[in-house]
């Protein structure tokens, strides 16, 4: 929503109270449809890359109603929000946020929650509008969820490449290597993040992936 060369944004976090940035009108807003979780991965705020932190996310969820701050600002005003929510938020196209929410409304954990695993689809890529290229970001959505031991996303690749799906990996606290199961389908990486790509199902991956992650820490 705009009006002469100004936004209204929707604050759902620490922007509700903690207005540190230039505003022209400020008013209660919520959202419908829309539920907020702590389920953002972020080394800046809280936490490291090795162990990144959670801060409030929104998350697609019909029925649910989300009450926030609206404020109207200038476009002038993006470069200190860019920095300060530099961990946490980015502009992104709407068809990316359609994704994410696709892909956290699929995500199932296995093994007492060790292992919490996704999938997107072509079906999700055709329903969004979105590319391949903006499921970067989502597996650490998928890290975040506590108690998780291993995070994996899979994604019908759209290249044309060898491999009809790749595989991103992510160890939430190094207990397990993932780089040892990358390697086992031809893949790499390092002890906390590693993937690889597979023309393997996705039910035959889960239970490759859950087997692996069992024989790495029983």
């Amino acid at each position: 929503m705009a009006n002469a060369g100004t936004v209204w944004i929707f604050g759902y976090g620490s922007l509700i109270w903690k207005a540190d940035f230039a505003f022209l009108e400020r008013r209660p807003a919520r959202v419908r449809g829309w539920a907020r979780r702590f389920w953002q991965g972020s080394h800046d705020h809280r936490g490291t890359p090795e162990a990144p932190g959670r801060v409030v996310t929104l998350i697609e969820a019909p029925g649910a109603v989300c009450d926030g701050m609206a404020y109207r600002i200038g476009h002038d005003v993006f470069g200190h929000l860019d920095h300060r929510e530099k961990n946490g938020y980015e502009r992104v196209p709407i068809e990316k946020l359609h994704l994410i929410a696709r892909a956290l409304q699929k995500v199932q954990r296995y093994d007492n929650d060790r292992l919490a695993a996704t999938y997107i689809g072509a079906e999700d890529y055709a329903a969004t509008g979105a590319g391949e290229v903006l499921t970067e970001g989502i597996i650490d959505f998928v890290r975040g969820l506590e108690g998780t031991a291993v995070a994996a996303v899979v994604r019908d690749k759209t290249d044309g490449g060898r491999s009809a799906r790749k595989v991103s990996l992510r160890s939430t606290d190094g207990t397990v290597d993932v780089s040892v199961i990358a390697r086992k389908q031809g893949g790499g990486g390092h002890r906390r993040a590693a993937g690889f790509g597979s023309d393997l199902s996705y039910a035959e991956l889960v239970e490759f992936l859950r087997a692996e992650v069992a024989a790495q820490i029983g």
